[in-house]
């Protein structure tokens, strides 16, 4: 990577090609020169061409900041600015919530909650269809509803719970529709 000093503020580029393509010169540095990308390192560095170098820092507790001209070295690199406790917490919390753990609970969570919405949304063709009254749906959301709403947070062994308490419906539909659920969530949990 390179940059120039007399640009403000810094870029980087790949190499010399690349800062005449994506800019087509448009800092004219020798408007009048052919095969720029030709010239000499000595040359080069007096149109301001230096290296771009990657500071040394420690990414739990520094983060890196703007491109900055080191005199000393006659390098560009980046600024490293020490990170706020308020930085450090959030950067461990982003770790936390990406973990594998966090991952298998995601991925349960979505799989509840397509479950619940799954099962809503039979409930409702069940009706549209006319194999389950509205009234009956409406009793079969007084009873699954509770039950299954933990589903929808990846929590099945919960919802197996619920569901294995309720006392068994003695309307047949009401009864098949309990089984399915409990089958479901079973399902889910295996």
């Amino acid at each position: 990577m390179i940059s120039n000093i007399n640009f403000k503020p810094l870029r980087t580029f790949r190499d010399i090609e690349q800062y005449f393509r994506g800019t087509r010169n448009l800092y004219q540095l020798r408007p009048n020169q052919g095969n720029y990308d030709k010239l000499s390192n000595a040359e080069l560095i007096k149109d301001g061409w230096r290296q771009v170098v990657q500071p040394e820092f420690n990414p739990d507790t520094q983060r890196l900041g703007a491109l900055v001209y080191d005199k000393t070295n006659d390098v560009v690199t980046r600024e490293v600015i020490s990170k706020t406790q308020e930085e450090i917490d959030i950067d461990n919390q982003v770790r936390l919530d990406s973990d594998s753990s966090a991952q298998k609970f995601e991925e349960d969570r979505q799989k509840g909650i397509q479950f619940f919405d799954r099962f809503l949304k039979f409930m409702q063709r069940e009706v549209d269809k006319g194999r389950l009254t509205q009234n009956q749906a409406d009793n079969a959301d007084d009873i699954l509803f509770d039950a299954l709403l933990p589903c929808s947070y990846g929590k099945f062994k919960i919802s197996q719970k619920r569901l294995n308490a309720i006392q068994e419906p003695s309307n047949a539909k009401l009864k098949a529709l309990l089984d399915k659920a409990k089958q479901q969530v079973s399902d889910l949990i295996t």
